[in-house]
């Protein structure tokens, strides 16, 4: 898929694949959103745009934001969409295995998790960031969510492509990126520079 800056509309807007299934999750009451290293809670204001009844909740430990809670821990509520855009990747495998099962466990049953990542098969995607502690390719995201009990139907896996808009003064940019992508392609390299998972929890699948 291909979206204008981000999946979260901080630069562009959302991303349409995340407004269509959101609106699809909607059951004409609030949709309970919980955003997981939510930063400037961007994605709440994103939300707000769709024109739907939300309640959403952000999770950070940043304590200089106004944030709902510090630890997911502490979440003890059900979520019909639960959120990490760009996170995991900052986490060691055994923290984002324990966030995992406690996301699965408060999701409601028939809700969603939404989760981005550096794709580590881009040249450079995720060696730009020092703070960098896990590198997940797709197959190892899918592994990971059904171990944590998700059915392997209910996982879509998508590699992202991030544009910037398109403008007459972009042309020269975006001529570079269409040929150095071509260039990858070739080479046999992966031009995606992010992965994105959506995974839907079992309606019949209670607590867990």
């Amino acid at each position: 898929i291909k979206v204008v800056h981000d999946l979260i509309g901080r630069y562009g807007q959302l991303a349409p694949i995340l407004k269509t299934q959101a609106c699809r999750i909607n059951n004409g009451r609030p949709l309970r959103v919980l955003d997981i290293g939510a930063y400037d809670r961007a994605l709440g204001r994103s939300l707000a745009k769709l024109n739907l009844p939300i309640v959403y909740h952000s999770v950070d430990i940043d304590d200089s934001g106004l944030h709902d809670f510090q630890d997911v821990q502490e979440v003890v509520e059900s979520y019909d969409l639960i959120c990490m855009f760009e996170l995991i990747e900052h986490l060691a495998f055994e923290e984002t295995d324990k966030l995992f099962h406690h996301a699965h466990r408060i999701l409601v049953p028939g809700g969603q998790l939404f989760i981005s990542t550096p794709n580590p098969f881009h040249p450079t995607r995720f060696f730009s960031d020092v703070s960098h502690k896990q590198h997940w390719p797709a197959s190892d995201l899918f592994a990971l969510l059904r171990h944590v009990g998700f059915e392997k139907d209910d996982i879509q896996l998508y590699g992202v492509i991030y544009q910037p808009e398109f403008s007459l003064s972009s042309l020269p940019r975006s001529f570079i990126c269409w040929f150095r992508e071509f260039s990858w392609r070739l080479m046999g390299l992966t031009y995606q520079e992010g992965i994105l998972a959506i995974a839907t929890k079992d309606k019949s699948n209670g607590a867990s």
